[in-house]
């Protein structure tokens, strides 16, 4: 069963797809998601880091601007700025990322 798992993310990922689905990687696509983001993965995870250090109101508050954003207008930056307008109190995490 997980040679056939591992084949079907394999593929998803040859295809430019994503071995993810709406929430949470988990343990067993965890090990893909080098593959599927290279170098952006480090980023992401300093992005991670940097929320996780601001309380729960604020993160949640950032996911709600993140799904405010149509899906193929999507960047860092846009959500960063659209966030950074909607919720000012989320200034200094970004500062904290950016310098």
């Amino acid at each position: 069963m997980l040679l056939v798992a591992d084949e079907i993310h394999q593929l998803a990922l040859r295809l430019g797809g994503t071995v993810t689905g709406e929430h949470g990687v988990g343990a067993v696509r965890a090990a893909y998601m080098p593959a599927e983001h290279g170098p952006a993965l480090e980023t992401m995870r300093r992005i991670k880091r940097a929320l996780e250090s601001v309380d729960d109101a604020f993160f949640n508050a950032l996911a709600r601007t993140v799904n405010a954003i149509p899906a193929e207008r999507r960047t860092l930056g846009r959500i960063f700025a659209h966030a950074l307008v909607q919720h000012p109190q989320l200034i200094p995490v970004a500062a904290r990322f950016f310098i």
